[in-house]
């Protein structure tokens, strides 16, 4: 939370506790680092965030925290009444400038793998909402000065010679205009002065 509160402010936000468990598993029983977890009682209501669970011995702790809180940003932080990442028009430079980049155009063409596993980790790569966390924890780990958090950056860039890699997080010079439409979006939001 200090690495969030030395790069932006967040106007008027519901207050959500941050839970470290032992263990997080998905709906198909894959180990998880973090979730957010939210619900609707009527689909006529506004989504509401319950709580963020972050596994207490994920590799990346302050930065998969960050990329949930980049989720619930997203939900109710933002304009709009659902993920403002997928269709907010006050996010659309953001969509513009991360669809034009080099990492988005490569998980592209990892889509069109031949490889059915690929082709699907490379699909939920590129999904709105998950390209959203992932730019914004880049821009806290870049803009705060956290050590911690521009290490795990630095590891999660790592190309592996052996292993197919998968851009996750852009390079530098590549998340520059990523960076500039976030900067421009916090800005009009006033959550950056």
């Amino acid at each position: 939370m200090a690495a969030i509160d030395r790069v932006h402010g967040d106007g008027d936000l519901p207050t959500i506790p941050i839970l470290l468990v032992p263990h997080l598993l998905d709906d198909r029983g894959r180990t998880r680092d973090a979730v957010f977890v939210y619900h609707r009682l009527d689909p006529s209501q506004p989504f509401i965030a319950s709580i963020i669970f972050v596994r207490s011995s994920a590799a990346h702790r302050p930065f998969v925290a960050t990329h949930e809180i980049g989720h619930f940003l997203d939900l109710c932080g933002l304009p709009g009444s659902t993920f403002a990442s997928s269709e907010e028009p006050a996010l659309a430079e953001w969509r513009k400038s991360v669809i034009e980049s080099s990492a988005y155009r490569s998980l592209g063409t990892l889509t069109r793998s031949l490889d059915a596993t690929v082709a699907n980790r490379a699909n939920e790569l590129t999904v709105l909402e998950e390209l959203w966390a992932r730019s914004y924890a880049q821009f806290v780990a870049t803009r705060s000065g956290s050590l911690p958090m521009q290490r795990t950056l630095a590891a999660l860039r790592h190309r592996d010679p052996h292993t197919l890699y998968y851009p996750r997080q852009w390079d530098d010079d590549d998340f520059v205009a990523v960076e500039a439409a976030l900067d421009n979006l916090f800005r009009g939001l006033g959550w950056i002065a």
